[in-house]
């Protein structure tokens, strides 16, 4: 997990740089809980973690990608997850158009 949170906390760093953060959105992976983000400083930003729901019967993975996004309100956030949470954290950059 050591190295989950090294790469976390590089990839915030390194994008922080770039683009201007309205909001962070964090998707746990499915073998870890938000805990895995402890020790990670967001300095002034404060993440929003997003709890997984339910899957649908015959869900495809790009619509409960869309389903659980749809009460992220920011417009250019940056999405973060490890495992299936990187996954989840992928498609819905392919859904929003804000990206």
């Amino acid at each position: 997990m050591g190295d989950v949170k090294k790469l976390c906390e590089n990839v915030y760093q390194q994008l922080s740089k770039i683009i201007l953060v309205s909001k962070i959105y964090i998707f746990s992976g499915l073998g870890v809980d938000k805990r895995v983000f402890d020790n990670i400083d967001f300095g002034t930003k404060s993440p929003e973690f997003i709890d997984w729901i339910s899957p649908l019967k015959n869900e495809s993975l790009a619509e409960y990608s869309k389903r659980i996004s749809e009460n992220m309100k920011s417009e250019k956030p940056i999405l973060i997850g490890p495992s299936f949470g990187g996954i989840v954290a992928t498609e819905i950059s392919k859904i929003r158009t804000a990206f």
